[in-house]
């Protein structure tokens, strides 16, 4: 097969990857629209680089410039007045405790204690992290060691996914939401997370769960530090290109929690949240195998349903695709009635571990005997091999030959590949009945945020090899050991 970085484009103006984003910042309220359509909160000013410009701006304007929106000036390049909160015996960032009277635990990482608290499903740490990895790709807000022990330290995004402790990780932007949604919804999450001190103007929250977030600020790219008092930005594990990826932010003088996307050179904050404690998302692909309850010649029964298999050349296959509720992975639309018809979307990490015992997700190499076995071109893109593999049924405008349809599906070998569609970070899904991919276990050879995936569309005869994001959401089928 053809491994290919470009985009897997479709029929009608589909897009079968994801798109790239160059736009600075696209800062949206989790739960209403994109200010970049709407025009969004409007600010005052626009912090770039130590100056503060006069406004109003909305988010996406000022972000567009580089910058970071406010209400105040008071926020451009200069440590706040305001403390930092009384974050108790702990070592940084914990802020002020607040509306919260529940307990409290901890984790011990890098010669620093750091307060723990269970939020719904979820064990968070209650304080910013404040580790210095040794790789210069972090700071101190102003450079000054005693913002790092009042506010935590700022992490490019890069750095952030590799500094939590073991058994914890940064959590995913699902992750994130399933916080704001637990806690009444990203409209008034704001007030609810922030700590009762630090907050400059009166824009203390009431740390109604003892999460306590601080306004440690953010540095820009070049090299400048801004808003402290303000606002604080907290990095996601969830990219949205190459050069992007999602944080959660919080404004003193608003109540709401926003969903941005920033270059990833920016350094925010990093909250750390332990493994396996639900909630969506799957960074560090710690997900159980499908339980095996009963298997046969020709199907097996995994996590309460049963799959038929199919011999194809010298490898066994589902025929289906895998259908396993975990963290990870979501339904079309987020529609059960999709994963009935076509089997659940995974992410890369997720789809890794998710096959059951005696399975496995394919290798690159695999997928590649597979499409020759079924007389695909043994070089470069499968000519045929789409075909063959195809259902008969499912496809848009494609059915055996004789049934009238444009295109052939002809599944000549029991394959039964069904158009699942895709899913990507930012929540949105495309090409459900158009195409479908079924992820590799092999990662890029030239990106390291990306993996392989063997892709087919409804009106291409091929299937072809694709280098994609590891948090698009793909097919899995999975192969016998």
């Amino acid at each position: 097969m053809n491994r290919t970085v470009s985009k897997f484009t479709l029929a009608a103006g589909l897009v079968f990857a994801m798109a790239f984003t160059f736009s600075c910042s696209v800062v949206e309220d989790i739960g209403g629209s994109s200010s970049s359509s709407s025009g969004g909160n409007s600010f005052s000013y626009c912090l770039i680089s130590g100056q503060c410009l006069g406004g109003p701006f909305t988010s996406k304007e000022c972000g567009d410039l580089g910058g970071l929106p406010s209400n105040s000036c008071n926020g451009s390049g200069k440590s706040s007045s305001s403390g930092g909160g009384g974050g108790g015996s702990s070592s940084s960032g914990g802020g002020g405790g607040g509306g919260y009277t529940g307990p409290y635990g901890s984790v011990s990482h890098g010669g620093k204690t750091y307060k723990t608290v269970v939020i719904g499903t979820q064990t968070w740490m209650a304080e910013n992290l404040n580790y210095d990895p040794g790789t210069g790709n972090s700071a101190c807000y102003d450079n000054q060691a005693s913002n790092c022990d009042t506010y935590g330290r700022l992490y490019d995004w890069e750095t952030a996914m590799e500094v939590c402790p073991s058994g914890w990780h940064i959590p995913s932007d699902d992750e994130w939401t399933v916080l704001t949604d637990y806690v009444g919804g990203s409209s008034g999450a704001g007030t609810k997370l922030k700590s009762t001190s630090g907050w400059n103007d009166n824009g203390n929250g009431t740390n109604s769960y003892g999460f306590s977030a601080l306004p440690v600020g953010a540095r820009g790219l070049d090299g400048s530090f801004i808003n402290v008092g303000y606002y604080g930005g907290w990095w996601s594990a969830t990219e949205d290109d190459s050069y992007y990826a999602y944080d959660r932010s919080m404004f003193y003088n608003i109540s709401s929690v926003f969903r941005s996307k920033y270059n990833k050179s920016y350094l925010f904050s990093v909250r750390c949240v332990q493994d396996n404690t639900g909630g969506g998302g799957n960074p560090g692909g710690n997900v159980s195998r499908c339980p095996v309850s009963t298997v046969s010649n020709n199907s097996v029964t995994c996590g309460g349903q049963t799959y038929r298999t199919v011999q194809i050349g010298t490898q066994k296959w589902f025929a289906e695709n895998l259908n396993y509720n975990v963290a990870g992975s979501k339904c079309y639309y987020n529609d059960p009635a999709n994963c009935t018809k076509y089997g659940r979307l995974y992410d890369w990490n997720t789809a890794k571990t998710v096959c059951p015992n005696g399975w496995h997700l394919p290798s690159y190499d695999e997928l590649d005997v597979l499409t020759t076995a079924v007389g695909g071109n043994s070089a470069g893109t499968k000519f045929s091999a789409g075909t063959k593999l195809k259902a008969t049924s499912g496809w848009e405008d494609c059915g055996p030959s004789g049934s009238g349809k444009p295109y052939l599906c002809e599944d000549s070998f029991g394959f039964s590949a069904l158009p699942g569609g895709e899913g990507f970070s930012d929540g949105s899904f495309s090409s459900v009945d158009f195409g479908g991919l079924w992820w590799s276990a092999s990662e890029s050879e030239s990106h390291s945020n990306n993996a392989y995936s063997l892709g087919m569309d409804f009106f291409s005869d091929s299937a072809d090899g694709h280098d994609i994001y590891k948090s698009t959401l793909s097919s899995v089928r999975c192969v016998q050991d």
